[in-house]
């Protein structure tokens, strides 16, 4: 049951006491990692195993565990899931993460579902739990290597994912190891598979009579063999999480465990003898042998000291260990069912141990007899046996799986040497692209040069130009003084001319007063002239009338005297109007004089305005050239 959920949201689970927080921590490590809060509040020591469930879109190899986070209590499944197991001491409290290799954050939303499961489980009531079969076992004596309980099926060996896969392939590239272990040990094995095989059988007999002490001995001994061999290249070869190496106290001594075998074999009167292997092993690990009528020879005294380290030596990834002896075994046996222990002592040794083992296999031996067998050889297993057994079972299991890593990068990537002359080609390739980075470099060392010239260049023309500009600054500077020197003279004139407009507009009125003087000098002229007219009319009627008026020629005379006295008054009236008028003239001459003047003047000053002003358009085009001027080389020293 899922769901999509937030990046942010917290997925809880709980059980019994034990409570789980999942949540994504994106920036909190180096990579995306999903994190778990494993909270127990119990008061006594739990073991703990939570299940998570991997998206199917989601490749497993961009799974990976922190080391300083428990990444040794992780284990990753090919079938998209991973599990943490770890022992929590009362009310523990601890943080885990697994990383996710993702692109975006969105990506781990697949991640954040309600897909985890608890299970808590009492360390005491878990080692307490034994199956049935398990206790079968430990009754009737069987090996505990072969023991259901202790069986681990090759599906879940290939299941389970190491830590580090690709660990070996680091090592062998860094330098720190010479080869890959277990490809040395594969000759070795090959030769040694007839030998190993050819006692197959004689194991199986040693089993069921419950010789599990040198079974053990030569079990161990073989395993302390092969992870030799595995471990001679370097001992950073091996796995983080996979310790290969075991302590001498693990290994038991096995010269002591065969010469007990072996005594306790001769005082039953059973002799050492050659078996023929079954060919016909099968993938479930089930052997079917032939008739005992095959064993006819007696065993060699110099084969069984050559092969004194044990009994026999099973392959190690052998699938016959761990099968039960009664139940698996498909075995036919051609002999006599009904076995006479008190037959002929001085028999054939060989046809009496090939007898006992036929009805062995073929479980014709009651349990009496079978115990009574082990009360005398003294066979049964003891607890430190047992506990070897168990260590040397987990690290077979442990070194299968290491294997099928090995195996499955030996088949995607080839052998060490193939992986040496992919990189010597791909340092060859390497070398031709450095030769040719060198030549590019010689390249952009030679452009550099000649962009260094350049810039140089630039560099003295930017001064030059600087210079030119603090020329410039200069000049316009001085154009500045003489603008400033021009508006000041021009304000001057301009001053002078509303002067001139002033004086020329009270010549004006002055002139228009004058010119109504004259028009009033004019009319009085006129009247005066009337005046002179009608006199001159009355001198003629005067004289006209003299004889008539000789009587008043006294008055006549007085009137002529008044007249002429008029006539003088008159006349310097007339010479006063004309002096008036030739005043007035002399005065409009100088007005028209001082105008002409004016003008002259008004013309010099608009000459001059208009000199400044072209003198000022010069500048200001100057002005302009040297402001784009400027611009340009403001652009160019940006770019």
């Amino acid at each position: 049951m899922s769901s999509a959920a937030d990046t942010d949201q917290v997925i809880e689970a709980s059980a019994d006491g034990v409570t789980v927080r999942k949540l994504f921590a994106a920036d909190e490590f180096p990579v995306p990692a999903i994190r778990f809060e494993i909270d127990s509040s119990r008061d006594e020591a739990v073991t703990v195993t939570v299940s998570e469930t991997i998206p199917e879109s989601f490749p497993m190899d961009g799974v990976g565990f922190h080391p300083n986070y428990y990444s040794e209590n992780w284990t990753a499944f090919q079938d998209h899931h991973v599990e943490f197991t770890r022992t929590l001491s009362p009310e523990e409290t601890l943080v885990t993460v697994y990383g996710i290799r993702i692109g975006d954050e969105s990506e781990a939303a697949p991640f954040l579902t309600d897909s985890i499961s608890v299970d808590v489980e009492l360390p005491a009531d878990s080692g307490n739990e034994e199956s049935a079969d398990d206790r079968e076992t430990q009754e009737m004596g069987t090996d505990a290597v072969g023991t259901e309980g202790t069986e681990v099926d090759d599906t879940m060996i290939d299941e389970i994912i190491t830590d580090d896969r690709n660990q070996v392939v680091k090592d062998m590239i860094a330098g720190e190891s010479d080869s890959v272990p277990g490809l040395d040990a594969d000759t070795a094995q090959t030769d040694s598979s007839a030998d190993e095989t050819a006692e197959a059988e004689t194991t199986d007999d040693a089993d069921d009579l419950g010789l599990d002490r040198a079974a053990d001995t030569d079990e161990s001994d073989r395993e302390g063999d092969v992870l030799a061999d595995n471990t001679e290249g370097d001992a950073a070869a091996e796995p983080d999480g996979v310790d290969l190496e075991f302590e001498e106290d693990d290994i038991p001594p096995s010269g002591e465990d065969e010469s007990a075998a072996v005594d306790d074999a001769d005082d039953l009167g059973l002799g050492p003898a050659d078996v023929t292997e079954d060919d016909n092993e099968e993938d479930g690990g089930e052997l079917d042998a032939e008739t005992a009528d095959d064993v006819d020879e007696p065993a060699d005294t110099d084969e069984s000291d050559a092969d004194s380290d044990g009994v026999d030596r099973p392959d190690p990834e052998s699938d016959n260990v761990g099968e039960p002896d009664s139940d698996d075994s498909d075995v036919g046996v051609d002999t006599d069912p009904s076995f006479e222990g008190d037959g002929d002592v001085d028999g054939d040794a060989s046809s009496l141990s090939a007898r006992l083992a036929a009805e062995l296999r073929a479980g014709s031996v009651s349990d009496e007899d079978l115990e009574v067998l082990r009360s005398e050889l003294d066979v049964e297993m003891n607890g430190p046996d047992l506990a070897r057994v168990d260590h040397l079972q987990s690290r077979v299991e442990e070194v299968a799986a290491y294997s099928g890593a090995i195996e499955s990068f030996l088949d995607e990537y080839g052998t060490g040497e193939q992986i040496i002359e992919q990189f010597r080609s791909e340092l060859e390739s390497v070398e031709s692209e450095l030769d040719s980075i060198d030549t590019r470099v010689d390249a952009t060392e030679s452009e550099l040069e000649s962009v260094a010239a350049d810039v140089d260049h630039i560099e003295s023309e930017t001064a030059l130009f600087g210079e030119q500009l603090h020329s410039a600054t200069d000049r316009l500077d001085e154009v500045a003084d003489d603008v400033e020197g021009i508006d000041s003279r021009f304000e001057a004139v301009e001053s002078e001319i509303d002067a001139a407009h002033t004086v020329v507009e009270d010549l004006e009125e002055t002139v228009e007063t004058n010119a109504s003087d004259i028009d009033d000098l004019e009319s009085e002229v006129d009247s005066v002239a009337e005046d002179v007219e009608t006199v001159e009319a009355t001198v003629e009627t005067v004289e006209e009338t003299v004889g008539d008026v000789e009587a008043s020629v006294e008055g006549v005379e007085t009137s002529v005297d008044e007249v002429e006295e008029t006539v003088a008054t008159v006349e310097e009236t007339v010479g006063e109007v004309e002096g008036t008028v030739d005043e007035v003239e002399n005065t409009v001459a100088t007005v028209e004089s001082s105008v002409e003047d004016v003008e002259t003047t008004v013309a010099d000053v608009e000459q001059t305005v208009a000199d400044v002003e072209s003198e000022v358009e010069t500048l200001s085009e100057e002005v302009t050239d040297l402001n784009e001027w400027r611009d340009e080389l403001g652009s160019m020293f940006s770019n």
